[in-house]
């Protein structure tokens, strides 16, 4: 059997009308093919991973759209040295399965296109049997925590490849297409001045999971990239110096896990490194001084510090730890660190808008990880678990195998509106019920079902997002901009051309921020009005005020009178000229006074 079968087999997927379930069913693993498949030593573990997948229908791809399917594949022996040409064509993990992988096959990768050449889905692990094709996707995931086999004899002669790991016509085997079930068969998003160099081992690393990026995260991240006063600030902070100075304490006060003390943790460590294609060292720390559950330093001197606390290490299994270490690898491999509150420290450059916006990012930023983490785990209930272990405390399974449950609780939450804590605007990470809500749907997405090899995918990778970004526009700031309605920039900016006019004096970081908050026919007006005095002001306002109640809910007319607070917090605090006006602004939105001191309080924790 060669590359055309293969190809053949496929192509039956794309037939009109064609039976899918027949098909899968035809491609499903007997007892006998296991053995053939696997060695002796991992067949009951492939066939304990497998058989509940088929069982629950979780297995199958997606063809929707598709028009033709491209093919690439490599013998046994190309897997396991990763330097045959073929090979390179699989994701790193195939290095590891393929010790326990039988000689003399040749496992085939593929994915479906359509007329442009996009892939729609794909999969990976196709092999011939003597009883015919036969489907075992990702066999990294059944093989995991196994000994390594002992070395087998090399055969006399070099491994023939076979012709079933040619290319595809018109393409040379470098060239042959990535696995739609890795991350690096997405194209990586654009470069931001904060990306690692291409040769960088978290370069590589970024490729590979870059699929899982949340959108909001890759936009609002290039945003920041692009602001010059965000360069201004990260060259003041030298993050790799700061990562030292961190690992130096982690030396002096805490405890380095060594591999011969937990040599299982550090096999974790390895698979979720092979799966990121990350190439640093990564060091275990514990001890007292441990404040979170989990964190990755930047990389220093090669090598990435990562502290886990006793909780961590005593109550969670391999695949909670897969969940967990492949969040906090992700923030490296994405270059997170790169940007943090850190950086906004002591300037006074930095305006409330900026400071919301790097806020929104860090929890963005946090989806992404956890994205990742439920790739490297394999199972939102593994990764539900985790994440309610390190949030909540609690140790057991009984406690903690409710992450659905909790997923759920998302909709409660949804319904009680901003209004209930806008004071968490400035939180690194979002709510734990919007964590796991985004992880359930992200369990369920096409990126996910492909990076896996499964079929059944209930959303597309537009429809996650477009669901995602409902669920942080929950604890997102809504600050007036262009896509605001014109009743709440109007009134912002009429609010804040009073505040800067109340003490008598205008500065420049004052006259910026109203410039960012309106339009330029709309600043038009607000000159005219300057040019007319404060009474025109407050007429203007007041007008603003009366559209703005008919448009806005609570939580919107709050955020807006925070928005204008920023305006007196920008100079360093708010004078009590500055705090009359918002009183005055809260007033005319029919808000109680104390929504000022409460979003004068926010704001001045936020830049701290």
């Amino acid at each position: 059997m060669d590359l055309a079968a293969a190809k053949d087999v496929l192509r039956r997927f794309l037939a009109p009308g064609a039976d899918t379930a027949s098909l899968l069913r035809a491609l499903r693993p007997e007892r006998r093919d296991y053995a053939e498949v696997f060695v002796q030593a991992a067949v009951e573990a492939a066939v304990a991973t497998y058989e509940p997948a088929w069982n629950g229908g979780a297995l199958g791809v997606r063809t929707q759209g598709a028009v033709d399917v491209e093919l690439w594949g490599a013998t046994t022996d190309e897997l396991r040295s990763g330097d045959a040409p073929a090979a390179k064509s699989f994701a790193p993990e195939w290095r590891t399965a393929a010790r326990h992988l039988q000689r003399g096959l040749t496992f085939h990768g593929f994915r479906f296109v359509d007329a442009a050449g996009h892939a729609v889905g794909g999969g990976d692990g196709l092999v011939a049997t003597t009883a015919g094709w036969r489907w075992f996707p990702s066999p990294a995931l059944a093989v995991e925590g196994l000994p390594a086999p002992p070395p087998e004899p090399e055969p006399a002669t070099p491994p023939v490849t076979s012709a079933a790991a040619a290319p595809a016509p018109g393409t040379s085997a470098a060239a042959a297409p990535a696995p739609a079930t890795s991350a690096a068969a997405a194209p990586a998003p654009a470069t931001s001045v904060a990306a690692a160099p291409v040769s960088s081992p978290t370069a590589r690393a970024h490729e590979r999971i870059a699929a899982h990026v949340f959108a909001g995260d890759r936009e609002l991240r290039a945003e920041l990239d692009a602001s010059p006063l965000v360069a201004r600030l990260r060259a003041r902070l030298d993050v790799e110096v700061v990562a030292a100075r961190a690992r130096r304490e982690l030396l002096e006060r805490g405890v380095r896990i060594a591999r011969t003390l937990a040599p299982d943790l550090h096999r974790v460590v390895d698979l979720v490194k092979e799966r990121l294609g990350l190439d640093l060292e990564v060091e275990i720390y514990t001890g007292h001084l441990v404040l979170s559950p989990a964190a990755a330093l930047p990389p220093t001197l090669g090598r990435v510090p990562l502290v886990l606390a006793p909780l961590v290490l005593e109550s969670c299994d391999h695949h909670e730890l897969r969940f967990i270490l492949g969040h906090e690898l992700a923030h490296v491999a994405l270059g997170h660190h790169a940007l943090t509150p850190k950086h906004l420290e002591g300037s006074p450059e930095v305006d409330v808008r900026l400071t919301a916006r790097l806020f929104s990012w860090l929890r963005y930023a946090e989806l992404s990880a956890d994205r990742v983490g439920l790739a490297c785990a394999g199972s939102f209930e593994a990764a539900a678990s985790a994440l309610l272990k390190m949030t909540t405390g609690l140790q057991t399974q009984r406690w903690v195998k409710g992450g659905a449950e909790l997923a759920r609780q998302y909709a409660e939450l949804a319904t009680l509106g901003t209004e209930q804590s806008p004071q968490l605007w400035f939180e690194t990470h979002p709510f734990s019920p919007l964590r796991l809500k985004s992880l359930e749907l992200f369990a369920r997405s096409a990126p996910l079902a492909e990076f896996l090899g499964h079929m059944g995918a209930q959303l597309s990778a537009a429809e996650l997002e477009r669901e995602v970004r409902q669920i942080m526009a929950w604890m997102d700031p809504v600050l007036p901009r262009a896509s605001a309605p014109e009743a709440l920039r109007r009134f912002a900016s009429f609010a804040g051309a009073l505040v800067m006019l109340s003490d008598g004096a205008t500065d420049p970081p004052e006259s910026a921020l109203l410039a960012r908050i309106g339009t330029a026919e709309l600043l038009g007006e607000v000159a005219e009005a300057l040019r007319s005095g404060a009474g025109a002001l407050r007429r203007a306002l007041a007008a603003a005020a009366a559209a703005a109640l008919l448009l806005a809910s609570r939580a919107e007319l709050v955020k807006l009178v925070e928005e204008v607070a920023s305006m007196a917090m920008v100079t360093g605090g708010a004078s009590e000229p500055e705090r009359q006006v918002l009183r005055h602004a809260a007033e005319l939105l029919r808000l109680e006074p104390g929504v000022v001191d409460a979003a004068l309080a926010r704001l001045g924790r936020g830049l701290d």
